[in-house]
């Protein structure tokens, strides 16, 4: 699988050592634009007690910038997002494109997005209202 896969693995791991309240990912093409903005402010603008902080963008959640807190909870999506293998490759089994490239696939499906319904594929089966609830989303230029 593509190695932006692995992040995924990469949180879990770090989370699973259990040194840290929270593990920040940074994807490599991210561009800082205002340092006034420190991580810990992107914290703060979350409600108390999410397990995942994550920016929005035009096409909804994007995992290339997001804070996991330590949780079973975080760790069990984590690793349930690894995964949903069918999502690896490009097109699901009905031949419809999958939105996004690699591991952001899992996340829009595992909590059903509206993009990922408009798209017409296939429905995560599990509880994604709950998986919702966990999440926060903040403005891409937070």
């Amino acid at each position: 699988r593509p190695p932006a896969w692995n992040k995924l693995l990469a949180m879990k791991k770090q989370l699973d050592t259990g040194l840290y309240d929270y593990v920040f990912y940074v994807d490599m093409d991210m561009v800082i634009m205002n340092p006034e903005i420190s991580p810990q402010s992107l914290l703060n603008q979350a409600p108390p007690g999410q397990d995942f902080i994550l920016t929005n963008d035009w096409s909804g959640l994007n995992t290339g910038i997001m804070f996991a807190r330590n949780t079973d909870f975080s760790k069990t999506f984590l690793q349930l997002a690894w995964d949903q293998e069918q999502l690896v490759q490009k097109y699901s089994a009905n031949g419809v494109p999958h939105p996004f490239e690699y591991e952001q696939r899992a996340f829009h499906y595992l909590m059903n997005t509206p993009l990922w319904q408009g798209r017409g594929l296939p429905q995560y089966q599990g509880d994604y209202l709950e998986n919702r609830k966990h999440f926060t989303t903040l403005p891409q230029c937070s």
